[in-house]
């Protein structure tokens, strides 16, 4: 009796054991498949492994550490800002003279010309060539709104001939963050927008930024749900989407979770603008 007794104690142990780890797959799977952290530093990359996706800034990585991610099953995207020119990149002073206006919030920051050649092919043969070599799983393209801020043929032009380049010379997926004017566009000169982009990250659709007093606040209903219903256009036309909200509302963040886990959106909550 004793000895039956153990085996049922130990059947249940077993049962139980099976149960704790498939809810902690599950829970896993639905809040910890995609990550942005392009202000994360690298001595912190064991942050990242939680993550299935992550996107962060490859260029302050060694490859090294990129295939570390890899050996730990996790795909990297690389950040690569197409849109404008931060003042602490160490190529600024090659591109400083064809910025543009000031990016509002973003002090370190200036549009740039996309229509200048020297520009087009420095981000595609030098930015992008270097993190292929790093062996990079995509990009993570930033600031194609510039193209919302300027709207003139040459600048859409230059877009198409940056990713157009990154497509062509590396074969690797694509996903904008943002760039919803220049997807607009490109339809109705009818590209395919299969053709140029793998997936697109929406920033602040569940919530938005309220620059003037620092804080994170609920967005309107309707401004989500037109953003929302353009999405899952793409997301008919077999494009991937993933979304980045900002809240320090523990309760509002599961509430957002599993709005997007109904929508089938992959979808990042970050308590800072830094992304770090």
């Amino acid at each position: 009796m004793k000895k039956k007794l153990i085996i049922v104690v130990m059947i249940f142990v077993v049962i139980f054991s099976i149960l704790i780890n498939l809810r902690i797959r599950i829970k896993n799977s639905n809040t910890l498949s995609y990550g942005v952290f392009t202000g994360l530093q690298p001595k912190n990359i064991n942050r990242l492994l939680s993550y299935k996706e992550v996107v962060i800034d490859a260029s302050y990585y060694s490859k090294a550490q990129i295939d570390f991610l890899h050996k730990k099953g996790i795909k990297v995207y690389s950040y690569l800002n197409v849109g404008s020119l931060e003042n602490f990149r160490p190529y600024y002073s090659d591109f400083k003279d064809i910025t543009l206006d000031n990016y509002e919030n973003w002090k370190d920051e200036s549009w740039i010309d996309v229509s200048n050649l020297k520009w087009d092919n420095y981000v595609v043969n030098t930015l992008g060539k270097n993190l292929k070599n790093k062996g990079v799983d995509g990009f993570f393209l930033d600031n194609l709104d510039v193209y919302s801020k300027y709207k003139k043929d040459s600048m859409f032009i230059g877009l198409l001939n940056i990713i157009k380049g990154l497509n062509s010379s590396y074969n690797l997926p694509v996903i904008f963050n943002g760039g919803v004017d220049f997807l607009e566009a490109a339809e109705n000169k009818k590209i395919s927008l299969k053709s140029l982009i793998h997936g697109i990250n929406i920033e602040s659709v569940y919530t938005t930024v309220d620059f003037n007093n620092n804080k994170f606040i609920k967005n309107s209903r309707d401004d989500r749900d037109k953003k929302v219903k353009y999405l899952e256009k793409l997301k008919s036309k077999d494009i991937l989407i993933y979304i980045v909200e900002y809240s320090r509302d523990t309760s509002l963040n599961k509430i957002i979770h599993n709005y997007y886990n109904n929508l089938g959106f992959k979808v990042y909550i970050s308590s800072s603008l830094s992304l770090n």
